[in-house]
């Protein structure tokens, strides 16, 4: 699909205003106690998919293709399939040294095999990820996976995203949330990466729910 002209004063205003939505709706969403369903973030979670939808249809000039809103490729190059199952192991290796910190709760798990990745992905790898490939051209490759500065800045968001609540409260030690920001942000690496390299989130949102998945399982039965 052709691009879109759009010069980079209208992709950096739809940037901010994505951002400012979320913080907006993240903000607000705490006091609509009609989507406090369940022990996890169930109704939230939902809204926040609508609220991606809806930033998806006002900023669809930047292009579906960027958005990467489609199921694209299910098999990698061999070079990128190894490293990408190098990054897997060793998230996975990690989730197993903090086994046993939960007990195993059916409603975590389930919400784990369905809502972050596909809300995450959504929100990263899809909008902030294509807006920013629109404004920094993809001048790395890696393992024949061409990838720019926004899934450098969008993974590293991401992992400040998982640690903001730990700064929040004050309830972690720095070797705590360097620790976490590292491994969250290889994490954000990866997903993008599988992004960059078959064209489309599904294989991102199955491959985020798995880790989650087997993250849930180890800390309960590890």
């Amino acid at each position: 699909m052709e691009k879109n002209n759009l010069d980079k004063g209208m992709l950096w205003f739809f940037l901010s205003v994505g951002l400012l939505v979320v913080i907006i709706s993240a903000t607000l969403v705490d006091k609509f106690e009609t989507l406090h369903i369940g022990n996890m973030n169930w109704g939230e979670s939902t809204f926040f998919v609508l609220v991606a939808a809806c930033l998806f249809w006002l900023f669809r000039r930047v292009g579906i293709d960027e958005f990467k809103l489609r199921v694209g490729k299910l098999k990698l190059d061999r070079p990128a399939l190894y490293f990408v199952a190098a990054l897997v192991f060793i998230l996975v290796y990690y989730a197993y040294i903090f086994k046993g910190y939960s007990e195993f709760d059916l409603e975590s798990f389930f919400f784990m095999l369905t809502m972050p990745g596909l809300l995450e992905e959504l929100f990263f790898r899809g909008l902030l990820l294509g807006i920013l490939n629109r404004l920094f051209d993809k001048k790395f490759s890696l393992f024949g996976v061409k990838f720019g500065w926004g899934l450098i800045l969008v993974s590293f968001g991401f992992g400040v995203l998982h640690i903001l609540n730990y700064l929040v409260t004050g309830d972690s030690t720095i070797d705590q949330l360097m620790f976490t920001l590292t491994l969250t942000t290889v994490a954000g690496f990866l997903f993008g990466f599988l992004a960059e390299a078959t064209g489309g989130l599904l294989l991102p949102i199955l491959v985020h729910n798995g880790l989650n998945v087997v993250r849930v399982v180890f800390f309960a039965f590890g």
